[in-house]
């Protein structure tokens, strides 16, 4: 079998893996949309407790975190694997001052969950969890003001 590694036929080589990921039988999207705000919203509880236990129990095994601060806002630096540490980070965000004055809010995008988190009236950044088999296996959480100001403007004219 032949691997795509180095830069030769890059483009080739994202052809080829697009091509295989659309003939794949696995749906990236299982969750009905109740079942997902029920567990986004499960997720926020524990979050907001530091409920490590909740958290994990929420969790695939496999779970992973990534965070854009894009160098303007705190952020994780390395992406954060497994259910362990993700659910530990989680709680640590809630014991953190910033939590203090975070609301933390749930919307639609992209037709899935996200959490908007408010600090202090201000939009400070938009979490995305990836539900598989009835847990959360992604995060994916923007950060980054510049990558937030469309969002803003967009929830300013609803």
């Amino acid at each position: 079998m032949r691997t795509c590694a180095g830069d030769r036929g890059t483009d080739r080589c994202r052809r080829h893996r697009a091509l295989a990921r659309l003939g794949d039988e696995r749906r990236r999207f299982e969750a009905r949309p109740a079942d997902a705000t029920a567990l986004v919203d499960r997720f926020i509880a524990a979050t907001v407790d530091g409920d490590v236990t909740g958290l994990e129990a929420i969790l695939t095994e496999d779970a992973a975190i990534w965070a854009d601060g894009g160098g303007k806002a705190i952020a994780a630096r390395e992406p954060i694997f497994g259910r362990s540490n993700a659910a530990h980070y989680l709680a640590g965000l809630a014991a953190g001052p910033r939590a203090l004055t975070a609301r933390l809010s749930v919307i639609e995008v992209n037709a899935a969950s996200a959490i908007l988190v408010h600090e202090s009236g201000n939009l400070t950044g938009v979490l995305v969890p990836e539900i598989r088999d009835g847990a959360i296996a992604r995060i994916r959480a923007v950060l980054n003001p510049d990558k937030l100001t469309y969002l803003r403007t967009q929830l300013d004219q609803t």
